[in-house]
């Protein structure tokens, strides 16, 4: 009788355990904060030295944007601006083509 308890117990803790991890990590919503117009800025300070031209321009654009868009589905993405704590993705060119865009 005591062992058909221990076992109830701690298949229900397993099955507890289990099914809020997969709740956590492909059902909650999670917020991301992405630092956009800083990078906007910084690619209009690059166009305006002449760092970089305007095919480099919008091909930095596309690849900015497609750090937003590569966010999970659950993901709610909001400007860096509107975040008074927590962790703020900055978007760097270098950071997306070795990580995806998150650091």
């Amino acid at each position: 009788m005591l062992k058909n308890i221990i076992v109830s117990l701690i298949v229900s803790l397993i099955v507890s355990v289990g099914s809020l991890y997969y709740y956590h990590r492909h059902f909650a919503p999670k917020i991301v904060a992405i630092n956009f117009n800083d990078f906007l800025n910084q690619q209009e300070k690059l166009f305006i030295v002449g760092k970089i031209n305007q095919q480099q321009l919008k091909d930095n654009l596309k690849r900015g944007l497609l750090v937003v868009k590569k966010q999970p589905k659950n993901a709610v993405v909001l400007a860096g601006r509107c975040v008074l704590r927590g962790k703020v993705i900055n978007i760097s060119l270098k950071n997306h083509q070795k990580q995806g865009g998150a650091k």
